[in-house]
């Protein structure tokens, strides 16, 4: 997996899960390209820019905590949806949180660009399933 090169937006307000992250997705992907916003907010701001500045770039995946402060992930799904920066749904959006209650399951559900609701911390197994990849 080494050569395959990937963007990827982690969103999480806690730096040490968000350094598991990417330790565990370097595993697979060496090459790949890590942002880490601490809450949705920044991220927004970020894909924002990106929009104006790099027209065309969309994140390969998008790893979204619920709880955060400044814009939880709840917000940070309705801004996205807003933007419409992914229209033809090439990202993969997933939801990585702690939450197990089932209101926020089924909540997420109706957004149609999230892909699967992932309980944290991120193993080996969990990027598999995120990233379609056979142990």
């Amino acid at each position: 997996m080494e050569n395959n090169c990937i963007n990827v937006l982690l969103i999480d307000d806690d730096d040490l899960n968000n350094l598991i992250s990417t330790k565990y997705i370097k595993k697979y992907f060496a090459n790949s390209n890590i942002t880490s916003c601490l809450n949705g907010k920044i991220a927004i701001d970020l894909i924002t820019d990106k929009k104006a500045n790099q027209p065309g770039f969309i994140y390969d995946y998008i790893l979204l905590d619920l709880n955060m402060p400044v814009m939880n992930g709840w917000q940070f799904l309705d801004n996205y949806a807003y933007l419409k920066m992914d229209t033809k749904e090439k990202c993969n959006v997933f939801l990585l949180t702690s939450s197990v209650h089932a209101e926020d399951l089924q909540r997420a559900s109706a957004y149609p660009f999230v892909k699967d609701y992932i309980l944290k911390p991120l193993f080996s197994d969990k990027i598999c399933k995120i990233f379609n990849l056979v142990q």
